[in-house]
């Protein structure tokens, strides 16, 4: 029994060792060069990943750190769970939708709202819902650009529904749904497997609109 404890301790103290002595070497004696990244990045530059199936566009640098405009192609797989140690990871939604999974947690943006995740939590992007207009908050003006997009993608023979998110608005989802309804006057109303789907994003003084099949989502969930 002395015996293995003996071993025991030696190969706990043979493993500390190495340990401090490569801590040593890497970070004292020869330490990695900070990397210059004006040297490797530009603005315009852009980065494509065929794997994660987006887009990556350089904005600008400042204070050592990039700034990048990214854009998810659809039914794109994103990235996979991950951890930012050296810095914070800004989120700001363009058009669409955003669900990013922080700690075990979900969060979803709207068009316009902005998360920051700070250093160190495991991150996941979930959803993106790509909208193809984003307008002001107006009845009327939704109605018209929810018909025109319509009048484009949804035929006689098509089923559809009106999906309506909102947040922060005076606007009631049944009065924004009867006004769109109104106008389209073809197609038939199936509000549990339709075809296309016209989907309303409204958050605050900004809404999104798009047509889309109701699968057309971006969820990590489904991969």
């Amino acid at each position: 029994m002395k015996r293995f404890k003996k071993i025991t301790l030696y190969i706990v103290g043979f493993f500390l060792f190495y340990l401090f002595i490569g801590y040593l070497f890497h970070w004292v004696i020869f330490p990695e060069p900070e990397v210059n990244i004006s040297a490797f990045f530009q603005p315009g530059d852009t980065l494509y990943s065929h794997a994660e199936k987006i887009r990556l566009t350089v904005i600008k640098q400042e204070a050592g750190k990039v700034y990048c405009y990214l854009e998810a192609e659809a039914h794109a797989p994103g990235p996979p769970m991950h951890i930012h140690s050296g810095f914070d990871e800004v989120f700001k939604v363009d058009h669409g939708e955003l669900s990013v999974m922080v700690n075990g947690k979900k969060r979803t943006l709207n068009a316009g709202e902005k998360y920051i995740i700070e250093k160190g939590p495991l991150v996941a992007c979930l959803k993106i819902v790509p909208l193809e207009k984003l307008i002001k908050t107006n009845l009327p003006l939704i109605s018209e650009i929810a018909f025109s997009l319509a009048r484009l993608k949804i035929s006689e023979a098509d089923s559809w529904r009106i999906t309506v998110k909102k947040r922060q608005t005076n606007l009631k989802t049944s009065e924004i749904i009867e006004s769109i309804a109104n106008m389209i006057n073809w197609g038939e109303v199936n509000l549990k497997f339709p075809k296309y789907e016209i989907r309303i994003e409204i958050v605050r003084n900004l809404t999104g609109i798009t047509v889309m099949t109701p699968d057309f989502e971006i969820s990590m969930s489904k991969y």
